[in-house]
């Protein structure tokens, strides 16, 4: 655990108690090469700031999805819309299940609050395998842009404010209702810029949100 205007590079860290994952770092931080593996139920706490070239390894076998997240950022602030969260070049591996259901038990990064929402989340680059959802925040804007998600059932979630999902590749899951871009709310505006989709079985989506979209 490190607190507040941290900055760490190139650090291993394994399972330990903490819910908050085997790496744990406070606001306006910097991390930079760490490869977190098999938190308890997180693998890697940012409050914010910006992880760059980080790795998240879960190797469990879960049979359905938990509530477990890769890399999580969390925040009782109320300044929190002032706070921008970025994941640059990083890596989301969960252990894929055995059981073929429609979940494979963890999200590639979620981002919340209890006060006011984080301005902003931005993901460029990175790989995502085998998440339930691979990006989920509950966020004012979201900017995706050239990352590259791979046997994900849904590649967005809980999106709200400005959606920016740009430059992107996506083979979905074998599973007939993974969807590329989804969402549980509706979002002030979508920006759909660019991206490839590969569809890998029949009545998958390409965008869907719960309520009206935009």
């Amino acid at each position: 655990h490190v607190g507040d205007h941290s900055r760490v590079y190139n650090m291993h860290t394994r399972r330990n108690g903490s819910n908050n994952g085997s790496f744990e770092c406070g606001h306006d931080s910097y991390i930079y090469g760490v490869l977190a593996e098999d938190g308890v139920k997180h693998n890697f706490f940012m409050a914010s700031g910006k992880a760059e070239n980080c790795t998240v390894w879960k190797s469990d076998n879960p049979a359905v999805f938990g509530g477990n997240s890769l890399f999580i950022s969390f925040t009782t602030s109320p300044h929190a819309d002032t706070m921008d969260l970025e994941y640059k070049d990083c890596q989301v591996i969960a252990g894929r299940n055995t059981t073929d259901q429609a979940q494979y038990g963890a999200i590639g990064i979620y981002a919340h609050s209890t006060a006011s929402k984080y301005r902003s989340l931005h993901v460029s680059g990175g790989v995502f395998a085998n998440t339930s959802v691979a990006v989920s925040a509950e966020i004012n804007d979201i900017f995706v842009d050239s990352a590259f998600f791979i046997n994900n059932f849904s590649a967005t979630a809980r999106s709200r404010g400005n959606l920016t999902f740009r430059n992107n590749r996506i083979i979905l899951a074998n599973y007939e209702s993974a969807q590329a871009v989804g969402g549980d709310n509706k979002p002030d505006s979508i920006l759909f810029s660019n991206n490839k989709v590969y569809m890998t079985a029949s009545n998958q989506k390409c965008m869907i949100f719960i309520g009206d979209a935009p």
